[in-house]
């Protein structure tokens, strides 16, 4: 072999691996995925409700930072964990449905009192990020997709409000997206504005418990039309709030909680804010939110072990280990 020729074959090797690399997802570069990419409502808008209302709401000093809470959100968390902080796009909004119903044609159940919130429920959140990126999802990102509380009390047939998430979930898929939380609705029955209602005599008695059962057979059906719906090759993970909610109100103390059943802004004064769940009669404190982040690492973590079948996905061996390193 002449040395020129060999030259050439090394310098062409090298250009190679050196398109090679540059080509490699961000899913093999540090971080498990090349960013998160949120959609849903006050459970992961961190601040554009706030921009919608010109900083009217959620503002300090009862809530922090545009959340309807009293710091970070569970997604940040999740963020955090994942070495992804600076990595999420947010287009969650605070009041928003899966999609417009009769009566709410916004699709926002804040509309009746600001202005602008047009477009702004779930679906069309959704459609939003298609539309800033060319209707392209890209294939490396994690995609969060929450909705449906704000439709409960609103939206008499649940099966609409399953078809709703569905169809997102769809048009998500059919766009190139590949790894997708679905969030189920958090249990209402078990929130504070439920339990004082009925302690209060507002609702009739046994409504929260109706709430609760209602909450699980709605996302009973979710779960039943997922598997139909989930593309080959799309890993789908689920992040059980409804459950998480159960466990922590039928063993508070397991998670360093004292109360989990009254919203810290109405009875906590100037007590420790990380022990409460709720910071209002709604949304979970800071200390909620990380908590749950913790459950939904865990069920990344079973999404992408080996042992179902995910051999070759760069975002295993980045998810590896986090179980087990140091909570940030």
């Amino acid at each position: 072999m002449h040395a020129p020729l060999l030259r050439v074959r090394t310098s062409a090797l090298l250009a190679a691996l050196v398109l090679s690399v540059a080509a490699i997802p961000a899913t093999l570069a540090g971080t498990p995925f090349s960013k998160i990419v949120v959609f849903g409502d006050s459970l992961n808008d961190r601040g554009n409700m706030l921009q919608f209302t010109q900083g009217a709401f959620p503002a300090p000093p009862t809530y922090t930072l545009g959340r309807q809470s009293n710091g970070q959100l569970w997604v940040e968390y999740l963020a955090g964990r994942l070495g992804m902080s600076d990595k999420i796009l947010n287009y969650a909004v605070v009041g928003a449905m899966t999609k417009p119903a009769p009566g709410f044609p916004t699709g926002n159940v804040w509309s009746d009192t600001y202005g602008g919130l047009q477009g702004t429920d779930v679906a069309s959140q959704v459609l939003d990020y298609l539309g800033d990126f060319q209707g392209r999802a890209d294939p490396a990102a994690l995609f969060i997709l929450e909705g449906g509380a704000n439709d409960f009390p609103r939206v008499a047939n649940p099966a609409v409000i399953v078809g709703n998430l569905i169809e997102s979930l769809v048009t998500l898929q059919a766009a190139g997206a590949k790894h997708i939380v679905v969030m189920l609705m958090p249990d209402i029955g078990k929130t504070p504005r439920a339990l004082m209602a009925e302690a209060a005599g507002l609702i009739p008695p046994g409504s929260a418990a109706f709430y609760s059962a209602v909450c699980q057979q709605l996302n009973q059906a979710l779960l039943a039309a997922l598997p139909t719906y989930t593309y080959p090759g799309v890993t789908l993970t689920i992040a059980d709030t409804w459950t998480f909610m159960n466990r922590v109100a039928a063993n508070p103390a397991s998670y360093g909680l004292t109360d989990v059943q009254r919203p810290f802004l109405l009875f906590g004064g100037t007590g420790d804010q990380s022990k409460w769940l709720f910071w209002d009669d709604l949304h979970p404190t800071t200390r909620g939110h990380q908590i749950f982040s913790e459950q939904v690492v865990e069920s990344l973590v079973r999404s992408y072990s080996p042992g179902q079948g995910k051999v070759g996905n760069g975002a295993i061996n980045s998810l590896n280990g986090l179980l087990h390193s140091p909570r940030r």
